[in-house]
């Protein structure tokens, strides 16, 4: 079993002008153990998100907003972790999160608001790492349904949160320190950023395919990134801004390299 308290206080100063916020915060949990290296577990957190400074102050109107709320969430959750010999564990695990008084952008007016409907979404995780000889595989896939409960947008899907998002990765030590990592991402159709009225077609899913290798010694490691390997165009951040679909392009093939020493 396990439980937490925590009591939070924040005062923002403005010239003029003083806001103060405070929030009382708790967790619970249980976890039974129905093997030396499985168990079964449920929780339930109270969260909470306050307003960030451009938030509350509009850079564009000069102006505060003194009546902008933190938004609180309920996270509740029930999940299975169990490992099925030496070389495959796996987990599953379902959620819930309702949040009040969301906090969100809307471009149109270039200020931030509180949601007058509550959001909630409810999903699934599952996740999985097997080993293969010198192989390694993992997984990783989440559906999560997120929508607003009422209000006037009652029924609309909250923006910019994909239904399906999925991630592989194999990897084999080749030797002498030496680790070789494949990659795949995979990230479904979503709501543009701002169209909580969901007037606008999703943004497109896409699919990004990147490699990892890295070598190690006693005193320092070095390792090559290699992103984006089919050149795909594509968009992680998109937007609706002015009634028009504004696209952030994401890098395309790219290479990182870097390296550490221990002296």
């Amino acid at each position: 079993l396990s439980a937490g308290y925590r009591h939070d206080r924040t005062r923002y100063r403005f010239n003029p002008g003083l806001i103060e916020e405070d929030k009382d915060l708790y967790t619970f949990g249980a976890t039974y153990r129905f093997s030396q290296t499985s168990s079964v577990y449920a929780a339930y957190s109270k969260s909470f998100r306050y307003p960030a400074l451009d938030e509350y102050y509009s850079f564009f109107f000069n102006t505060l907003d003194q009546t902008l709320r933190p938004q609180v969430s309920g996270d509740y959750e029930l999940g299975v972790r169990h490992r099925f010999d030496e070389t495959f564990s796996a987990g599953i695990a379902f959620f819930r999160i309702d949040t009040t008084d969301e906090i969100f952008s809307d471009p149109a007016v270039f200020t931030s608001e509180n949601l007058d409907g509550k959001t909630r979404r409810t999903g699934l995780e599952m996740s999985m790492v097997k080993t293969v000889g010198t192989y390694t595989v993992s997984g990783n896939y989440t559906w999560i349904k997120a929508v607003i409960k009422d209000g006037i947008r009652s029924g609309k899907d909250i923006p910019n949160v994909p239904r399906h998002r999925l991630s592989a990765d194999v990897s084999r030590a080749v030797g002498s320190g030496t680790t070789l990592t494949v990659n795949g991402q995979y990230v479904g159709k979503r709501p543009f950023i701002s169209d909580f009225n969901n007037d606008f077609a999703d943004q497109p899913a896409y699919t990004v395919l990147s490699a990892r290798i890295r070598f190690e010694r006693d005193r320092g490691s070095f390792f090559m990134d290699i992103n984006n390997i089919t050149d795909v165009e594509y968009s992680g951040y998109a937007l609706i801004d002015g009634g028009q679909e504004a696209y952030s392009p994401s890098p395309k093939f790219n290479v990182t390299v870097g390296f550490t020493r221990k002296f």
